[in-house]
């Protein structure tokens, strides 16, 4: 038999107020020319203005009054055998099928459909004489192409130039992400949104990014460890660790799995000119090149650069090596991912000769709009300052300082991957009910 409760283990993937509608089956049917199950839904008054709308679900008579009109959806059998929750199909303890795909039978077939429990379930019978149920919640979140978005993962982005960012950039204080749940999904969440937020007052030591990172899940470990002090020393390794300008770049770019986050903590600020970090929203900038230079925007998106580091550090010698395009697309064509580190690209063109011209005439253009001041937004880090960077998305450099005799910088530098705060985030919606 169907555990009916199997499926709330899935209520967590959809928004909240989808799962909760007071949707119902009003009438069921099979069509085996098309091998589809055809549903009918029943709204509730509380979700006729939201649902049913959206959907074009109402119309106005002449007289003003609103008359519901019936929605349709079809589920494949395919589908519908596949995703079966019984004991047989599914482990409810550990949240997994237990079927596999190779003997499911591609031309499964229906004997019998009912609507149960004034349609909070429809139950089927298949040919084999299997039985399975299936909740109207978890039916009405999964409509195809018709799917609501996912409430973490499809939150939009919101684009940002340097005036709009200084207005926007929104403050979270250390101590209320240390013990508000609260506070620490709208955080997260802003790192989605924007790709840049600011924490405020966090302590100045060493041990302030681990214990944020404990907050979120863990930090992700790098060569340079779990979490990285940021000063001048003689002799540098690196070029994040001189006084001079550090260029526009996105960490990590030779990381084959680049961290998605980047927390950077001032512990002690320096006394004298210069040093203030600078931000740059390269989703924005792709946004820009794409206007501006269509051909310049396909080159950068669709031709591999090779990043790579080499040096001694941590557990000892290292050299990575990764290709990445400097500008990612998702499959509608949309910015997903940056990655850019002058300091770090190889020679190594694998393209025609004859396009590498093209080539750099669109890397410099997108170098010149990182740089172009509407773009570019500029903050002196506090003691205390924590800034929280979407690395797949926000560029960072820090302009040249000179300190003053006896004054001392020291900031320190840690990683979060987005598969864990993604993790965290849909644990937290759940909980707060969102």
């Amino acid at each position: 038999m169907t555990s009916v409760t199997a499926y709330q283990t899935e209520a967590s993937i959809f928004s909240q107020s989808e799962w909760k509608s007071n949707h119902s089956v009003r009438q069921a049917r099979l069509c085996q020319e098309t091998g589809l199950v055809i549903i009918n839904w029943e709204f509730g008054d509380d979700d006729v203005n939201q649902n049913a709308k959206r959907r074009k679900m109402t119309e106005r008579s002449t007289s003003g009054e609103t008359i519901r009109k019936a929605l349709s959806t079809s589920y494949p059998y395919i589908w519908l055998r596949d995703f079966c929750h019984c004991e047989q199909c599914f482990d409810e303890a550990s949240v997994t099928k237990k079927t596999n795909l190779q003997d499911l039978d591609l031309q499964t077939a229906t004997t019998q459909i009912s609507v149960d429990d004034d349609g909070k379930h429809i139950r089927i019978t298949w040919s084999d004489d299997h039985e399975s149920v299936y909740p109207s919640s978890w039916l009405w979140c999964n409509r195809f192409h018709d799917t609501a978005p996912d409430p973490i993962m499809d939150l939009p982005p919101e684009f940002w130039r340097a005036d709009e960012i200084r207005d926007r950039l929104r403050e979270f204080q250390f101590d209320e992400l240390m013990t508000s749940n609260q506070v620490l999904y709208d955080w997260m969440k802003e790192i989605k949104t924007l790709g840049l937020t600011m924490i405020k007052n966090a302590p100045q030591n060493e041990e302030a990014l681990s214990q944020l990172g404990k907050r979120v899940g863990y930090l992700k470990d790098t060569n340079f460890g779990q979490v990285s002090s940021v000063y001048a020393p003689t002799n540098p390794k690196n070029p994040i660790y001189t006084a001079g300008n550090l260029f526009f770049h996105t960490d990590l770019t030779y990381y084959q799995q680049q961290p998605g986050i980047e927390l950077l903590h001032c512990i002690k600020q320096f006394e004298g000119a210069g040093g203030d970090s600078t931000l740059v929203d390269g989703f924005s900038v792709a946004k820009q090149l794409k206007e501006i230079d269509p051909e310049a925007f396909e080159a950068l998106s669709s031709e591999d650069v090779e990043f790579y580091q080499t040096g001694l550090m941590g557990p000892g010698r290292y050299f990575q090596m990764a290709r990445n395009k400097i500008i990612r697309l998702d499959v509608n064509g949309e910015p997903t991912q940056i990655s850019y580190s002058n300091h770090s690209r190889t020679s190594v063109l694998r393209m025609p000769p004859e396009r590498v011209a093209l080539f750099y005439k669109a890397m410099k253009l997108f170098t010149d709009l990182l740089y172009d001041q509407k773009n570019l937004y500029t903050y002196k880090m506090e003691a205390g300052d924590v800034i929280v960077i979407n690395n797949f998305r926000v560029l960072h450099g820090r302009k040249g300082f000179e300190m003053k005799k006896g004054s001392e910088r020291h900031l320190t530098t840690a990683y979060l991957d987005w598969d864990l705060v993604y993790s965290r985030l849909r644990v937290l919606h759940t909980q707060l009910n969102m």
